[in-house]
């Protein structure tokens, strides 16, 4: 009779932790998640030094051709100068140096496209100066060279006035930019033995980055 009540005893035991697990449920807990992401399309451009064509000699004479100066974008090439005939003359005195330009802020190890002028850009006097233009950058005679990381030249395309550049693991790059000086052919054909002013002459043109 006893070893019936204690088996008795332990079944209702048992149903009874058997009930109380079959009503005891986990705590869920749920929270909400925000995807997000940031579109950065903008790349940052800095000028760290001027295109400058150094100081020269120059005078142009009555029917004859342009006269040129080849700035070439690596600063250790020598500048190539090409004679007018009849008289139009460029002589460098002092060398000049080509523009040096950053990128920075671009997505790694990139390709950008570096855009230059399409049309011919004018050099006039600041003071002084009996034409519009002096001298004139001609169109499609852009020089670019990376100087970052390993330096070489880049390839400029006249057909859409680009070149491309591809920048390192941060996003940057820095390349130079020469250019070729020239009489200005609207000048040089109407004035005989004409010494230009002593002064600066300067222009603007644009550089532009993009993916």
């Amino acid at each position: 009779m006893k070893h019936e009540t204690k088996h008795k005893v332990a079944a209702a035991v048992g149903m009874a932790m058997i009930g109380s697990a079959a009503i005891v449920s986990p705590i869920a807990n749920a929270i909400d998640v925000t995807p997000s992401v940031t579109v950065k399309n903008a790349i940052t451009l800095t000028l760290n030094s001027e295109l400058s064509f150094g100081t020269i000699r120059a005078n142009y004479n009555n029917g004859s051709t342009v006269a040129t100066l080849n700035l070439s974008a690596n600063p250790a090439t020598a500048t190539v100068v090409a004679q007018g005939n009849s008289g139009s003359t460029i002589n460098e005195i002092v060398k000049g140096a080509p523009a040096s330009l950053s990128i920075a802020d671009a997505g790694p190890f990139s390709s950008i496209f570096i855009q230059m002028p399409a049309t011919a850009i004018s050099l006039t006097a600041a003071v002084g100066g009996g034409a519009p233009a002096e001298f004139s950058i001609p169109a499609d005679t852009w020089k670019l060279r990376k100087t970052s990381g390993t330096a070489a030249d880049l390839t400029f395309t006249a057909a859409n006035d680009q070149a491309t550049i591809q920048v390192d693991g941060a996003g940057a790059a820095t390349f130079t930019v020469g250019a070729t000086l020239s009489t200005d052919p609207a000048v040089t054909g109407g004035k005989d033995n004409y010494v230009l002013d002593e002064t600066t002459y300067e222009g603007t043109f644009a550089v532009t980055v993009s993916y």
